[in-house]
């Protein structure tokens, strides 16, 4: 394209703007939803309502969890020996670039981003500039340093035409920079007459995500520098990166540069349910909403006849000195009333049990639409026999290694891409340390070091990296292969030179465990006694086993409120099981 041509230059100005209002929609409901999982105390602008039964936030943060809990180990791999040793150097320095960058964060935030609407996470390298400590679309980057970020949807636009986002003919977003490394940075051009931009420029009146937790914007000088508004925009057909000034009505480019990044481009996108013929992808907050919304209108409304609820005492004309007796006694009290059967206690109000059964119904159903969440989040039983329980959990766990999955091919995308630009990188001289043989031994990552050609590396992601295993998890693997593998097999490793060290096994379990100063009291080390011949002895086996077979029923809380929903409607409220 070319951006000196006046009428290219509308016309793709035009199908930005024409794409960014269609987009309008998805930006509402993001931040409408958002401010439901937020509450309404959570900033100046955010429920209209009290949201006192927050499902949202539970089942957001519990398929959080589950689907990145920590950050990706990587891995390099090839199938040529000669590169060996460099993959495992191109290894340390992706897990290195990692940990550096704060990854994980951003892989949270996306898929919790996801979860609502859909993500798009921007990888790049952070540009060179002749300013001292330049700030990079709000966040300060080494010059030179990959990154990757999530882009807010708000700022966010793409051609809407498409059917799949691949075949998208632009896509970019907003971004805010500082005036002076616009001006001085020597990376832009056409900037004469250039003026700082105000951040409460009016583009329609929808809600901002910003607004939940600062409120609306209002003055300018709340900001330490002066910041101006730009487009960076991917044309993959062209295959350049173009520069727009926000606001202007020529909306003059900036910047052009023919693209030799990743061939997939600056952007990724995320999302859990893919729709044929449209490149947004369904959210699955979208189809839980309703539901939330529906528990808290009928949770309010109990809180309200709740409010009303009031016992007051009732007396008959005439007998004005025995209700004024009443009222002065004190609990426990003996008292004459001249006629019992006209004073009385009458209540007014409170809690209707039907509605009260309708919302247990609802949240059972929240929790079944969502994908049996007491499963997921280990909240409880879910069903009434533990072996019902494991079906239920391997029937959730489908949905789970669904979105796991996606999760991690869009991960291991970005993590390819922040590989090529640290491969790539002429000026790149990283300090590493790389294990051989329990020796550590340092090295350098370093153009000098590069072997062969980047496509002939495979970048993997260990596939359970991303969920967290508790040391009580990692303590029953290991007791687990300990058992099926360490000592059934001990003889054919002593063959090849390899003993099982039980040792250091008891004090990694102690450590897992917890029990280290108990490990400490009842084990002491002394000199190590002699095998015989024969190899490692092994225990006897029993002449006779006896197995115990038993069924254990457990009352879950699906089938608790169950109970409840049809002790209500029958106007009897049981008491709930423990």
């Amino acid at each position: 394209m070319d951006f000196n041509n006046t009428r290219h230059l509308s016309r793709f100005c035009t199908a930005m703007d024409r794409s960014y209002a269609k987009l309008k929609q998805l930006r509402e409901t993001r931040v409408r939803t958002l401010k439901q999982i937020t509450g309404a105390h959570y900033g100046p602008d955010g429920a209209p309502k009290t949201v006192p039964f927050d499902l949202l936030e539970m089942a957001v943060n519990i398929y959080t969890r589950n689907l990145v809990a920590q950050r990706p180990a990587v891995q390099v791999t090839t199938k040529h020996m000669e590169l060996k040793p460099g993959a495992r150097t191109l290894e340390l320095a992706v897990n290195h670039l990692l940990e550096e960058i704060d990854f994980e964060e951003t892989l949270r935030l996306a898929v919790y981003d996801a979860m609502v609407s859909m993500t798009v996470v921007e990888v790049g390298l952070a540009p060179y500039a002749t300013l001292d400590d330049p700030e990079v679309n709000g966040t300060t980057y080494d010059v030179g340093q990959p990154f990757a970020k999530t882009v807010d949807l708000d700022a966010w636009v793409h051609d809407m035409t498409a059917e799949r986002y691949e075949e998208c003919a632009f896509a970019g977003h907003r971004h805010r920079l500082r005036y002076d490394y616009v001006m001085e940075s020597g990376l832009y051009e056409n900037t004469d007459g250039l003026q700082p931009s105000s951040k409460n420029f009016v583009e329609s009146q929808e809600d901002k995500v910003e607004t939940i937790s600062r409120g609306e914007r209002k003055w300018d000088d709340d900001e330490v520098y002066d910041m101006v508004d730009l487009w960076s925009m991917w044309l993959p057909q062209e295959g350049i990166m173009g520069t727009f000034v926000h606001g202007e009505p020529e909306r003059r480019p900036l910047q052009r540069m023919d693209w030799d990044g990743p061939e997939r481009g600056p952007f990724h996108i995320l999302g859990f349910t893919s729709i044929p013929g449209q490149v947004v992808p369904l959210a699955p907050v979208s189809m839980w909403i309703d539901m939330h919304r529906l528990v808290n209108k009928l949770y309010r409304k109990l809180e309200r006849q709740a409010d009303r609820q009031k016992t007051v005492g009732v007396y008959e004309s005439g007998i004005e000195d025995d209700a004024e007796r009443i009222t002065k006694s004190s609990d426990g009290d003996m008292i004459r009333v001249d006629s019992v059967d006209r004073v009385g206690e009458k209540k007014f109000g409170g809690p209707d049990q039907v509605t009260l059964a309708m919302l247990l119904q609802v949240v059972n159903q929240f929790r079944w639409y969502s994908g049996n969440l007491d499963l997921l989040g280990g909240l409880g039983p879910q069903s009434e026999t533990l072996g019902q329980d494991q079906l239920l959990a391997q029937s959730a766990s489908k949905r789970m290694e669904d979105m796991s999955s996606r999760v991690y091919r869009f991960t291991r995308r970005v993590v390819e891409d922040l590989a090529q630009y640290l491969w790539t990188d002429p000026l790149i001289d990283m300090p590493l340390t790389k294990r051989v043989k329990d020796i550590d031994v340092p090295v350098r990552f370093n153009p000098e070091m590069r072997e062969g050609d980047f496509i002939q590396y495979n970048i993997a992601i260990e596939p359970y990296s991303l969920q967290y295993q508790s040391p009580k998890a990692k303590a029953q693997s290991m007791m687990q292969i300990a058992q099926t593998v360490l000592i059934p097999m001990a003889s054919q490793l002593a063959e090849q030179g390899v003993m099982f060290n039980l040792q250091a096994w008891l004090k990694s379990m102690a450590k897992l465990t917890n029990l280290e100063a108990e490990y400490a009291d009842v084990l002491v080390e002394t000199e190590p006694t002699q095998q015989g011949q024969g190899g490692p002895v092994r225990p006897p086996m029993p002449s006779q086993t006896t197995r115990k077979y038993e069924r254990v029923s457990r009352a879950s809380g699906a089938g608790q409120e169950n109970a409840t929903m049809q002790a209500l409607l029958a106007d009897k409220v049981p008491e709930r099981q423990e």
